[in-house]
């Protein structure tokens, strides 16, 4: 459990860390939106530890910290709520009081949204597509990829593996020369992400690449004939009563 919580207090350190007081979802009863709660302690988890938690939290020994939610078997055991500022996309949006009903900028979260909807679209096919080479999904720019583009398979471009020329990291967003935004503004965004040259060989390198997030969605449409939002709200926002 330590190792678990390990991972997840990185993942969602988002904001700063002054404020609300802690609730332990300590009872085994329904909460009004429907979320099972168990103790901690029937859970497995060391309470000292994530008292302990609670208190870094607390005290900013954590910094940037806005919520952080541990389930485990399904149930709620531990949600905190923290206050400070916040953004949407670069944009200062001030300092905010978190709460269970505060919308939240995911940024990057949406990428395994965007996978997992492609698990929807492919439904039993799933298995035998992630094997297919990517272009296969893409005809209509077989002729404009670079060698040694047959090889990037689906498989390798749900784990950003593909091997892609790509500078996301290097530069900041606000600069042209980083490829997500030049991908923004290109007429065709998804032929500008599967036209780049190959850094490396498909499946020796991992690097972040949002262009391929946007290559799945597109896949996605081409599935399932639908925009990609409207296939988002249909069969994943709607059937988890995701309303905003």
């Amino acid at each position: 459990m330590h190792r678990l919580l390990s991972c997840l207090v990185p993942l969602l350190l988002l904001g700063c860390s002054q404020g609300a007081p802690v609730s332990l979802a300590n009872s085994a009863e329904q909460r009004d939106d429907g979320w099972t709660t168990a103790t901690l302690e029937a859970s497995g988890f060391d309470v000292g530890k994530i008292r302990q938690l609670n208190q870094r939290l607390e005290t900013g020994w954590h910094p940037n910290a806005h919520i952080l939610l541990v389930e485990y078997d399904g149930k709620l055991v531990y949600e905190k709520y923290l206050a400070g500022k916040d953004e949407s996309w670069g944009i200062s949006i001030g300092h905010r009081e978190f709460n269970e009903n505060s919308l939240h900028d995911l940024r990057s979260i949406s990428k395994s949204v965007t996978s997992l909807l492609l698990g929807i679209a492919l439904g039993d096919e799933f298995d035998s597509a992630l094997s297919r080479p990517i272009i296969d999904f893409f005809p209509e720019f077989a002729n404009q990829v670079a060698p040694g583009v047959e090889q990037v398979t689906l498989h390798h471009v749900l784990t950003m593996t593909a091997g892609f020329e790509w500078n996301e990291m290097e530069v900041p967003y606000s600069n042209p020369k980083n490829d997500e935004i030049s991908m923004y503004y290109a007429p065709d965004p998804v032929q500008f992400a599967l036209t780049k040259p190959l850094h490396s060989k498909p499946g020796a390198r991992w690097y972040y690449n949002g262009g391929m997030t946007m290559v799945i969605a597109a896949l996605i449409e081409k599935i399932s004939g639908q925009p990609f939002l409207e296939f988002a709200r249909d069969n994943l926002a709607e059937p988890l009563d995701i309303s905003d």
